[in-house]
């Protein structure tokens, strides 16, 4: 645990980790305000995607997926965003398109709106309470995508939204909200082309018909792909961790330093955090918590 603001950190109680060790390519986020989940993922031992989803803090399995998978996103939806919506991935097979509402009081989750096509390393944002945003990734054939998709309870449909400037993948994408004019932007941030990792921010202006186009942001300090984000709770500041400055295994390369993005009057920066998470890692999960959760370390 980490408090980016203070540098206040810990490794936590061996009750707040995860029972499966050596897993990366999960997803996860705080359900209610009060409940983490991190669910799916490859297991490292044994090269296997796993469909089980657990809460940290909580003993034993909390609830199973219809499909086992790995790097798939995820939004907490529903009433007071208690229920954990996981999207695409993949299976150790194929890619996949299906999508499924993991609920921590239900035994098994229940089947969601398929995707507009299948893919993984991709990303979602949350527009608003009805309307979620599905983000580039790797599409059918391994080709990288830039289309994007909005997805709306009030059509119940798919809807197609402006294409990146740079088609990517194992990107890091949120929220950000400008401390002077109170808008809200989508920030794409990092990833793959297919050819090389990627410095570059993307950024799409939240209006009432979704947004008009991609604008180019400001530059990471370096490129990466792997990071885990999540935004501050004023959403004034969206923060970025970890994350691979290399395609091929090098040591050093994986990163526990973290940085922050602010936007002031449409102006936005990058600025480096000062202090380090314990452990490098990528492919991670990240989750906002509460104080009367985070106060265990």
């Amino acid at each position: 645990m980490l408090d980016p603001t203070n540098g206040q950190g810990c490794f936590t109680h061996e009750k707040m980790d995860h029972p499966v060790p050596g897993i990366m390519g999960a997803t996860g986020s705080l359900l209610a305000g009060s409940r983490p989940i991190v669910c799916g993922g490859l297991v490292l031992d044994n090269r296997t995607y796993t469909r089980n989803c657990y809460s940290p803090g909580q003993e034993g399995l909390l609830v199973s997926m219809w499909e086992k998978r790995g790097y798939p996103a995820s939004l907490p939806v529903g009433s007071q965003e208690g229920v954990l919506w996981v999207a695409g991935g993949h299976n150790g097979h194929h890619l996949l398109a299906s999508t499924e509402l993991v609920a921590p009081d239900r035994s098994a989750s229940i089947r969601g709106p398929e995707l507009p096509e299948p893919l993984w390393g991709h990303c979602m944002a949350k527009i608003n309470s009805s309307t979620a945003m599905i983000i580039g990734g790797i599409a059918k054939d391994g080709q990288l995508s830039g289309r994007t998709y909005y997805y709306t309870t009030k059509k119940h449909a798919w809807i197609p939204g402006p294409e990146l400037l740079t088609p990517r993948s194992d990107m890091t994408c949120g929220l950000i909200k400008d401390t002077r004019t109170g808008s809200v932007k989508v920030v794409v941030a990092g990833g793959d082309d297919g050819f090389e990792l990627l410095d570059s921010t993307e950024l799409l202006t939240i209006t009432d018909n979704g947004g008009p186009r991609w604008t180019n942001g400001p530059d990471l300090p370096s490129a990466i792909f792997g990071s885990a984000g999540t935004s501050s709770p004023d959403g004034k500041t969206f923060y970025l961790f970890g994350g691979d400055g290399s395609k091929i295994e090098q040591a050093g390369a994986t990163k526990s330093t973290g940085v922050q993005l602010q936007c002031s009057n449409e102006n936005c920066h990058w600025s480096t955090i000062d202090h380090k998470m314990k452990t490098p890692r990528k492919f991670f999960v990240a989750i906002p918590l509460p104080k009367n959760v985070s106060n265990v370390c």
